[in-house]
Order: structure tokens, then sequence, then C-alpha cells
């Protein structure tokens, strides 16, 4: 009786296996079946279908699994009778292939090919090809579409040399040879991209027009010179729409027109910016720098004409874009003694700059160091009245105030890092929250550590304070 007990259990017990392994082979294989029934146009496009593995199986006994492989089996057999057939209907593997992006088209041939039943003739030439010599025709006018578009965009190229000719530089540094390996870079002025001129009536007309593209290259050669001062006015715009928001915002103060191609050493013997408008190199000075008054940064992060033009994508408006109003850009320009510099070299020193007003030895980039002044004067002017208060023998004052003189240069560059004597300890200041007190010397608000000479010597590539001049 125990034995008889024993024997049923383990029967049971089989039985139970048996059945969690057909399951999960059911759960696997129609997930498999499901995959070919979405995968089934790409392969047979592909033309890389091959029979499935037949599983020996008992269909009385997984009959789930049955139907799956079943069904696998009816698709592939749909598939190699497809490939047979469009074929001998003149429709290649490639001309199937462009078809995958017509979503409607895919939607039919899912159902034909998933279709219970047999085939017939009728349903190949019917439907799917009627199908098919719509999108061929569809595809050739794309084809000739592209090819108006590309010719267009070769002819605006050389529109663009004769309208804004980019200027390509490197840096000249006369204290370093690092700039000689350094990679040249561009600035492209603003010049009307195919997307911003595409719906122009006259541009949209010889793109869309279906005609054959040299015809299309003879109509666009006797509208050239229309387009030529069609660009010229865009381009006028664009430094007009800038310029106008510099003269509004800085009504007080005069506006340089000037800028140098200092330490810009370009291919050409003339010099970068010839033939620039004046309104246009007031927009490559230094000191001219905007900021998106939409986005909430403190202090707002400084933009140039060129962060402007190619980054943000020309979307600025009077409403969301301002020039900076504080004058420590010219200042910071002349303490380096070059008031007259593009950003083009202010930006292409890279992270290199320190502030030498409170000794933070943090290298930054121009845009960086202009925005750490900013965001110091902001502190100070926000902070002061509580800070006076906490001291009665201090004198507090901002050190990064570029108006009032201070022994110490503003900024400092240096091109490669700095070196340190062999033992030589780095001078620490102790700065208080303002980085600055009017006797720093003898106050422990603002007093050295380790009294010595500083032992940076920039690798001999010093540039103001350690040099007299800057170039």
């Amino acid at each position: 009786m125990h034995s008889g007990t024993s024997l049923a259990h383990l029967a049971r017990t089989e039985g139970n296996r048996l059945e969690a392994e057909a399951g999960e082979y059911t759960l696997t294989n129609n997930q498999q079946g499901n995959s070919l029934l979405q995968d089934n146009c790409t392969a047979c496009f592909e033309n890389k279908s091959t029979q499935n593995t037949k599983t020996a199986y008992k269909p009385d006994l997984y009959p789930k699994l049955a139907q799956v492989l079943e069904l696998a089996e009816t698709i592939y057999q749909r598939q190699e009778e497809n490939q047979r057939r469009l074929p001998r209907a003149g429709w290649s593997v490639n001309t199937m292939l462009a078809m995958l992006s017509n979503t409607e088209f895919k939607s039919v041939w899912d159902e034909w090919v998933c279709r219970p039943g047999s085939l017939t003739d009728k349903d190949t030439m019917g439907r799917l090809i009627s199908m098919f010599e719509g999108d061929v025709v569809a595809c050739s006018q794309q084809y000739r579409e592209r090819a108006r578009e590309q010719a267009l965009s070769k002819e605006l190229n050389v529109l663009l040399i004769e309208v804004s000719l980019p200027v390509q530089f490197t840096i000249d540094h006369p204290r370093s040879s690092m700039w000689d390996y350094a990679s040249p870079s561009l600035y492209q002025p603003p010049f009307p991209s195919f997307a911003h001129i595409c719906d122009w009536a006259i541009i949209r007309y010889l793109w869309k027009s279906d005609r054959a593209q040299q015809e299309m290259l003879v109509q666009f050669g006797e509208q050239r010179q229309t387009i030529k001062a069609s660009m010229v006015e865009w381009k006028r715009g664009i430094e007009s729409h800038l310029a106008n928001l510099v003269h509004g915002k800085l009504k007080s103060r005069a506006i340089n027109c000037i800028v140098q191609p200092t330490m810009l050493r370009t291919e050409s013997t003339a010099k970068a910016f010839d033939g620039y408008t004046a309104t246009h190199k007031m927009l490559l000075r230094g000191d001219t720098l905007f900021y998106d008054t939409g986005n909430n940064y403190s202090p707002p992060i400084p933009m140039t004409c060129s962060n402007i033009l190619h980054e943000n994508g020309l979307i600025a408006s009077p409403a969301s874009l301002e020039p900076h109003s504080t004058p420590c850009e010219p200042h910071l320009m002349t303490s380096m003694h070059i008031p007259d510099v593009s950003y083009l070299l202010w930006v292409g020193l890279g992270a290199d700059f320190r502030c030498e007003r409170c000794l933070d030895s943090q290298k930054v980039t121009w845009i960086e160091l202009v925005q750490y002044y900013i965001a110091c004067n902001r502190f100070f002017r926000n902070n002061i009245e509580g800070l006076v208060l906490l001291g009665e023998n201090i004198v507090y004052r901002n050190v990064h105030d570029t108006n009032i003189r201070i022994e110490r240069p503003m900024l400092g560059y240096c091109s490669i890092n700095p070196s340190r004597e062999p033992g030589g300890r780095m001078t620490k200041w102790r700065k208080c929250l303002l980085y600055g007190a009017d006797r720093p010397e003898r106050h422990p608000h603002y007093a050295r550590d380790n009294l010595r000479a500083s032992t940076d010597n920039f690798g001999g590539y010093g540039l103001p304070p350690y040099d007299s001049v800057f170039y």
C-alpha cells in the first residue's frame, strides 16, 4: 500500500513537471510566434527568411505549441511564395525595401502575408501591386525633389562666399609656440541656411516645382541676383536686430565699433574683418555680450554673437534677449592692454583665465570670467549692509569693482599649467565672504598664511600681471 502511494505520488510529480515544461515551452514559442508576426515584412524584404526548426512534439499533449508552430510554418510558406511571385512580376527586393517607410503599404502587406487560406494571383497582383506602383511614382518624385534640394544647397554655398565670407583663423601667440599646433577655428557670419529660406516664395518655387535638376539650375541662374539681394537684406536685418538691442540698453555709454584682429592669424593676407559693416564689427567685440532673460540663471550666462547665431538657432527675440549692461568687460579688456579685441580671441584662448583680484586659482574661460565678476559684484551689493554690522572696525571694499584702483590686476592668463619649485609651498589665503578688506595684510579676514613669495612662474609663458604687455 505504501509502495503504491509512493508510485502515484511520483507519477503526479512527473506529470506536473512535464506540464510545467510544456507551459514554459508554449510561452516561449508564443513569444517567438508573435515576433514572427511582427517581423515577417522585414524578413521577407531582406530575403533572409529561414525555415523554423521543427521540434518533435505531441499535438495532443501540447496543443498551443502545435498552433504556434503551424502558424509559423504558414507564414514561412507565405513568404516563400511571395518571393517567387513578386520578382516574376518585375519587383526587386530593393524596390520592396523602399516601401518599408509607407505605413499604409505595411498594413496591407501584413494583412496579406498573415491571412489564413491560400493565396491567388489576383491577391498578389491586386492591392499589393497597385500600391507598389503608386509608391514607385512617389519615390521618383522624392528623388527629384532631393536632387533639386542638393543642387540648391550647393548654389547657396557659392553665394555664401560672396555675401558673408567665413573667416578661418588660428591664434598667433607671441610668447608660446603651443598655438602653432592648434586646429584652425572658423567664424561663420550670419547667413541664412536652407532651413531659414525654404519658405521664401522664390526658393520654394524652385525647390517644390516638379522639374528636372538642370531645368531648376537654369531658373536659379536667372533669379540669382534677386536671391543674393534677399540674402543681404536678411543678413543686415539680423545685424540690425542685435545692434538695436545694444543701442537700446546702453544709451548712456559710447559704443565702439572698432575691432582689431589681434593675435588672429588668417590664411589670407587681408585683415580678418575687412569688408564687414561697422555694425557687424561692433557685434564681434569682446565686450559685446548678451544674455537670455528667459533663463533663470543667476548670474545670467553671457552669450557671444556666435552663440546666438549658431547655437540658439536665431530664435532670440527682443523680449528674451538683452545685452550686458555691466562695464566690467571693457575694463577687463583694457587691463590686458587690448581694448579693441574680438571675442573670437577670448573664446579661442580657452579655459586659461583666472581672477587676480581675489587670487581665485580656478582657471576659467572668458565667458566664465565675466560671469564670475558679475556674480561677485552682485553678491557684494546684496550683502554689504549686513556684513558691515558684524564688525565696527572693518572697512570692506569690493575688490571686483572695476572702477576702483587696486594694485593687483583684474585678471591673469597662462597657456600651460603653473609649475612649482621643488619644496615650494603654495601661498594660501584666507578669504572672507567678500574676498577683500581695506587692510588685508593686517586683518585676519584677509591675511596670508606661510608668508612668502609665490612660486608660480607659468613656465615662462606668463601674461599680465607677469608681462608688461599682452602682445
